[in-house]
């Protein structure tokens, strides 16, 4: 390796394992706010040779045991190290500002994605972890929080209850269609007080392969709510039960107590 202005290009071998490359690693002294001409340290020895004597171009060992490295043999140029230049390749000098350009284009980097779940949303690291794993599910989680602000329960909603239907069906976000839009919405019926959560969760499970408007099912698994509706369903059940009602009334007559109740529509 070639550090410069330290010293001239220094190759140490062999560095097959990941404290092997640590150990051979030659750097500049970190105690010193500027190194000197010249100065060279070995990572793990701590020696530092600042004597004034220009290092030479060679090969050295790496002894793991010992964390030293010594002089295997000598190399005077270039051509040695077989680094030859490509005359018909021109040097390509690449500016700060292309650099920022080109980072600017590119897409957020899942650490720097969980950091900023933790910082924007107050998630656990856990929870941003779990969120963050899959692209479309981190995308999907930031849909729906935008129209629910209800940080808690929109991800426990994404973390546990879809990706528990997606795992049942070992399926992944992008192979079913699940729109965000019909996600919110059931969310949004559960924090209305319209859906149990229970009766909700029944409806993500019908979601796979493709969800719906969850408000059709309002009908059928809505959450009963005011004295009205139960008064109607159990003239309902009275209705299409009119004989098991006059045996019972009969009955209750007779025996001078009343027993039993209609419940819905079913009894």
């Amino acid at each position: 390796m070639n550090v410069k202005p330290l010293a001239d290009r220094v190759v140490v071998k062999p560095l097959d394992e990941q404290e092997m490359i640590k150990g051979g690693i030659i750097i500049p002294d970190t105690a010193k706010e500027k190194p000197m001409e010249g100065e060279v340290v070995e990572i793990g020895t701590g020696r530092v040779t600042e004597d004034g004597k220009k290092v030479e171009m060679e090969t050295r060992a790496f002894e793991d045991t010992t964390e030293e490295t010594l002089s295997m043999r000598s190399k005077e140029q270039a051509a040695d190290y077989r680094f030859i230049p490509e005359p018909d390749l021109p040097i390509i000098n690449i500016s700060k500002q292309q650099v920022d350009k080109i980072k600017s284009t590119l897409p957020e980097l899942p650490q720097t994605k969980v950091q900023r779940f933790i910082k924007q949303y107050k998630l656990s690291g856990y929870t941003a972890d779990v969120l963050t794993a899959n692209l479309d599910i981190a995308n999907f989680f930031e849909q729906v929080h935008n129209k629910v602000k209800d940080i808690k329960f929109v991800s426990n909603w994404v973390t546990v209850e879809l990706l528990r239907v997606l795992n049942w069906n070992k399926k992944s976000l992008s192979e079913v269609e699940i729109k965000p839009e019909h996600f919110i919405e059931l969310i949004k019926l559960i924090k209305q007080g319209k859906l149990t959560e229970l009766a909700a969760k029944k409806i993500l499970n019908d979601f796979i392969p493709k969800s719906f408007d969850p408000s059709k099912k309002l009908k059928d698994l809505g959450k009963v709510s005011g004295n009205k509706e139960i008064e109607d369903w159990c003239k309902q059940a009275i209705k299409q039960n009119s004989k098991a009602v006059e045996d019972y009334i009969k009955i209750a007559q007779k025996e001078g107590y009343s027993k039993g109740r209609p419940s819905h529509s079913g009894v």
